[in-house]
């Protein structure tokens, strides 16, 4: 019997095991977020975000994946994931993650009047934009 592509696929997820760390974060601040991973790396712990996808890789199935299995998750907060026009990505990464009870927030610059929706609200955020702006990534302040 032949495997189908989603076998083969789940197989190959499952034999690279799960991350550590899973950062969920608006595209565009993907700059930031390797500044992020690699701090988290050089504490030993394995990190993934998507830039780990391979190429040809459906992209959707191993991102839903990763953010079940991982062993914590970082979703960086910025005032693009609350944009008329964004694609909620990051809320669904966080929904699993909140409600695995596996998340971590932090904001990646000033939310300013920005309110997390609930249920986001309810829990710390972290702000991270001093420790971006030391690493020299020019965070407005």
């Amino acid at each position: 019997m032949t495997d189908t592509i989603d076998e083969i696929f789940l197989a190959d997820l499952e034999a690279r095991g799960a991350p550590d760390v899973f950062i969920s974060y608006k595209r565009r601040e993907r700059p930031r977020i390797g500044a992020l991973a690699q701090a988290l790396g050089r504490l030993g712990l394995d990190v993934w975000y998507d830039s780990r996808i391979r190429p040809g890789d459906p992209f959707n199935k191993e991102i839903q994946y990763m953010a079940e299995k991982c062993r914590s998750m970082v979703v960086c907060w910025t005032k693009a994931c609350f944009e008329k026009d964004d694609s909620g990505y990051v809320r669904h990464e966080a929904e699993i993650g909140r409600q695995r009870g596996v998340m971590a927030a932090i904001c990646l610059e000033p939310l300013g009047a920005i309110l997390l929706p609930h249920p986001f609200n309810q829990d710390h955020v972290e702000d991270l934009t001093a420790w971006l702006r030391a690493l020299g990534e020019g965070v407005e302040a």
